[in-house]
């Protein structure tokens, strides 16, 4: 608590003379709330939140008389076949143009659009088009229009202070960009960073702000301490992505990161970050969050509670990424654009890897000596892992392995042991069966100074009687 409050200080605090840019004005923009709704009405998972509760109410009531429609039918298909999903979602929201009622791609569309494809962006915008002429959209877009003024109006009350001015220092950029911050309604939780380059419009860059924190009466609320690192956060991704895009054939690259990856999958996977490369981007975009919080004078406090915040998220290198990015903004001489110095991010990416990895807990013996066995005795009752180093005892994290729950023999984890080097679990064994369980490294089960155990199987098959 004692941190967020620093932060709200910093924030209210920060001098407005310092910044002598335009001041950014939030806005409810259709494309984004068609689309989210869309996804919502599709199944996605990430855009079904409900924190919104009157409004994810009147979503489902206006639209849901239209939910066998064919829109809805391809959005699966394209999430399953394509893995539109997440930011696929905003990228084609800020590549849509809306005029007289009907949506068109804009004219950079091709190179703006990601992981859509030609033959289904274009399919996908058909099919948007008759479901926005059919449901009358736009009625519904006015009758919830005095809710988009409250959220606006308080959002902006709590950004007034974002230094547009940092980025184009701290990232060596001179092109004209305009920031612009969408206000996404029916996002929930979910954050994006999106940015488009068309001929008539220039470089957009656009943070996508979810809307997940309420009053006792329901209405939106936007306190600082949660919302404004994120809009930092979503920012940076639209300078930082693109560069990723020049270097991520580099073979030290592919292979460190990929290592480094590995070691923390269950951690990036709990956030949707899928791939190496999104993990890569996250990185140096939590990383630049906190070198946005130095070179705009916030406490040590808040400094370290951010850094403190993202070790727990799975970002272990996040200090020494921190420090090495400082030593990119002290020798702009060398280094004159973030790109400049992205070949020191590779070499920061190879030995992590190799200093990571050896932090990782991993078993080093299972007694009895059961793994991999095709004749255990099924009267066994216990077992015993050992560890190459102290765990966090307060935490665990026992799997099924192929043969699912059939196949799982833990009945109960009895405890660690007092050094935390070793873990007794209970055991029911069934006559010629196979079992299997997955030790995995996450959150939950990683050594006392905070590394994800390295992942093991267990599988061995019991005699028969």
């Amino acid at each position: 608590m004692a941190s967020r409050i620093c932060l709200l200080l910093f924030l209210l605090n920060v001098s407005v003379s310092a910044f002598t840019q335009q001041r950014i004005h939030s806005k409810v923009d259709k494309r984004m709330e068609t689309l989210s709704i869309v996804a919502r009405l599709a199944g996605y998972e990430e855009y079904n939140d409900d924190y919104a509760k009157k409004y994810v109410a009147d979503i489902h009531q206006y639209f849901d008389p239209y939910k066998e429609d064919t829109l809805f039918r391809f959005m699966r298909f394209v999430r399953a076949q394509k893995d539109i999903s997440l930011d696929a979602v905003s990228s084609m929201a800020v590549c849509l143009q809306l005029y007289g009622g009907k949506f068109s791609l804009i004219d950079s569309w091709k190179t703006d659009l990601g992981r859509w494809d030609q033959a289904h962006a274009i399919r996908f915008v058909s099919l948007l088009n008759a479901f926005y002429t059919k449901t009358k959209f736009d009625d519904f877009f006015k009758n919830e229009q005095p809710y988009y003024d409250q959220i606006t109006v308080r959002y902006d009350s709590m950004i007034s202070n974002l230094n547009q001015s940092w980025y184009f220092k701290y990232y060596g950029t001179k092109r004209p960009r305009h920031f612009n911050i969408i206000i996404g309604c029916a996002n929930g939780g979910q954050n994006y960073g999106a940015e488009t380059n068309s001929k008539e419009g220039g470089k957009q860059l656009y943070a996508i702000q979810g809307s997940w924190t309420f009053d006792t009466l329901g209405k939106p609320v936007f306190p600082a301490d949660k919302y404004f690192p994120t809009i930092v956060h979503e920012f940076n991704h639209t300078f930082i992505n693109p560069i990723l895009g020049k270097f991520e054939d580099n073979d030290t690259l592919k292979n460190s990161a990929a290592s480094l990856f590995n070691l923390v999958k269950s951690f990036m996977v709990a956030d949707n970050y899928g791939m190496w490369q999104i993990m890569v981007n996250e990185s140096l975009v939590r990383a630049s969050v906190v070198r946005y919080l130095i070179d705009n004078h916030a406490t040590g406090s808040v400094i370290d509670a951010e850094m403190t915040q993202q070790e727990e998220e799975g970002f272990l290198w996040i200090r020494p990424l921190v420090a090495l990015l400082g030593k990119y903004e002290k020798h702009r001489d060398i280094y004159p654009t973030f790109e400049a110095f992205y070949p020191k991010i590779i070499h920061f990416f190879d030995t992590t890897a190799t200093s990571i990895n050896s932090k990782c807990p991993e078993v080093t013996a299972i007694v009895p000596s059961v793994d991999t066995k095709q004749d255990v005795d099924p009267r066994l009752k216990t077992m015993t892992l050992y560890f190459d180093r102290p765990m966090d005892v307060y935490h665990y994290s026992f799997h099924y392995g192929k043969p699912g729950k059939a196949g799982f023999p833990v009945t109960k984890v009895i405890g660690y042991s007092k050094d935390g080097k070793s873990i007794e679990i209970g055991l029911d064994l069934q006559p010629d069966t196979e079992y299997e369980m997955v030790l995995r490294g996450s959150k939950t089960f990683k050594s006392a100074d905070g590394y994800p155990l390295k992942s093991r199987t267990v599988r061995f098959r019991t005699a028969g009687q």
